[in-house]
């Protein structure tokens, strides 16, 4: 993978007092999970992989050592898809809280269960067309061992296996999030690498990775 070091100017601090302020006001409890069965399928199944056996429909009726799953969503009529081992959870977009001075990006912080998130919007990275919010619209909650952050995607198509070993290397362009891309499957799906996209410098908030506002209660 391309080193993901950039020689950017820092950007000017979050106003956090406002975003304090105005959580305070505006986010709601856990009521924003979705309930629907389909996202607690896929959430279930990104949590318990490895103990899980598998009824995708592959090609093959047995899953080799080499094989992961992978969470498919769309941007626009795009698809891409993320390993399920960072998917902690699929919520429908729920309320947003925006951040004065914040990157176009980052959409903004909600509260999940009491954890102040980033919201994050990559299309633009890829060059896919922003498509009005839907019923079909979810955000995909990432982490390592605890959620990080909130990727908005148009939709989540479904869970597959994949061996990365048969990823085609992706083109390298001028698209923004090129680093973020881990390979290109032979039907044209782009997996993305979880890890960078966890790294990554600038989808972390605050002034170092993992900091939090506190709600203010």
């Amino acid at each position: 993978m391309p080193s993901l070091t950039r020689s950017k100017p820092r950007r000017e601090a979050l106003d956090w007092k406002s975003a304090r302020e105005r959580l305070a006001r505006s986010l709601q409890d856990d009521s924003q999970i979705d309930p629907e069965q389909r996202d607690r399928i896929l959430t279930e199944r990104a949590r318990t992989l490895a103990r899980k056996s598998t009824t995708l429909a592959t090609t093959s009726t047995t899953r080799s050592a080499q094989e992961v799953e992978l969470v498919q969503f769309r941007w626009a009529r795009e698809q891409y898809a993320v390993a399920a081992e960072f998917v902690h959870l699929v919520i429908k977009p729920c309320d947003l809280t925006r951040l004065p001075g914040a990157p176009t990006h980052l959409r903004g912080v909600t509260n999940l269960r009491g954890e102040i998130l980033p919201v994050f919007d990559l299309r633009e990275w890829f060059e896919v067309d922003r498509v009005p919010r839907s019923d079909t619209s979810r955000w995909l909650v990432l982490g390592a061992d605890l959620p990080e952050l909130c990727l908005l995607t148009d939709e989540i198509d479904e869970i597959f296996a994949l061996d990365p070993r048969t990823l085609h290397r992706a083109e390298s362009d001028s698209r923004h999030g090129h680093d973020l891309v881990q390979g290109v499957t032979s039907d044209a799906r782009t997996v993305l690498d979880g890890a960078a996209i966890l790294a990554h410098p600038e989808l972390v908030i605050g002034d170092e990775p993992n900091a939090r506002p506190e709600v203010v209660s």
